[in-house]
C-alpha cells in the first residue's frame, strides 16, 4: 500500500470547513477511484493539517493524478489553504483498520 501525505495549513477559522469538504467531496469522490482504501484529515487548533489518502498501489494513486481528478478536486478547495501545500508519498508499513480494497471505508469523525 502507499499513502499521499499533504502537509499545509489552514486558517484556524477554516477548519470545520476543512472537515466539511473532506467529509462531503473530496472522500466521496475518492471512492470512486480504483485501489482506495481509506482517508484521514489530521488538524491542530493552529491550522497545521496533514491530508493522508491510502491506495493499495502506486500506480492506482499516481493514476488519480493523471486523470486529473486530484488536481481538479483538491483545487475546490485552495482558497481555504494558507501557503504551499507539500506533497509527499510514503509506503504504508504497518495499518490497522483499513477496509478491504473495492469496499469503501466508513466514514467516522462525525461528530468532529
Amino acid at each position: 500500500m502507499i499513502a499521499r501525505v499533504n502537509t499545509g495549513k489552514l486558517e484556524a477559522e477554516n477548519i470545520e470547513a476543512a472537515r466539511q469538504f473532506f467529509k462531503e467531496v473530496y472522500v466521496p469522490e475518492q471512492r470512486n477511484q480504483p485501489g482506495f482504501r481509506g482517508s484521514i484529515l489530521l488538524t491542530r487548533d493552529d491550522g497545521n493539517s496533514l491530508a493522508v489518502d491510502i491506495y493499495e498501489t502506486e500506480e492506482e494513486l499516481i493514476a488519480t493524478e493523471h486523470t486529473g481528478w486530484y488536481q481538479k478536486t483538491t483545487s475546490m478547495f485552495d482558497d481555504q489553504i494558507k501557503g504551499r501545500v507539500r506533497r509527499n508519498l510514503y509506503s504504508v508499513t504497518f495499518a490497522f483498520g483499513l477496509e478491504p480494497a473495492g469496499e469503501p471505508p466508513a466514514a467516522s469523525g462525525e461528530e468532529g
